[in-house]
């Protein structure tokens, strides 16, 4: 027995996520990112209970990849090398963490 995301609602968020990011195509990158930083950190502390782990990952590179295709089309000039997008991603996009352990003990206080 485990916590998991429901796959209706993950879909959902990975729909919003792909709609707004098409949205900020001709915004600047840093701020973009910012922004996008802010909603995976929010994704991940409501979201990142004990057993969950796999659920935020998905959304996490799921949104790593929407932002990437995002990244590409934005530029006339050729594409985004990959380990150039992987550096930007780093630099401003936490990795995924759980952030309550709801299954460790706790003695109850008398």
């Amino acid at each position: 027995m485990g916590v998991r995301t429901s796959m209706k609602k993950l879909k959902a968020k990975k729909q919003g996520a792909k709609a707004w990011l098409k949205t900020r195509t001709n915004k600047g990158v840093s701020e973009t990112m910012e922004t996008l930083a802010a909603m995976v950190r929010g994704h991940c502390n409501y979201y990142g209970v004990s057993g969950n782990f796999m659920g935020i990952q998905k959304y996490w590179k799921y949104v790593q990849y929407a932002t990437y295709r995002m990244l590409n089309r934005r530029d006339r000039k050729g594409k985004l090398r990959y380990l150039k997008f992987l550096r930007i991603w780093s630099f401003y996009v936490p990795k995924p963490q759980l952030t309550k352990d709801i299954w460790q003990w706790q003695p109850k206080m008398i």
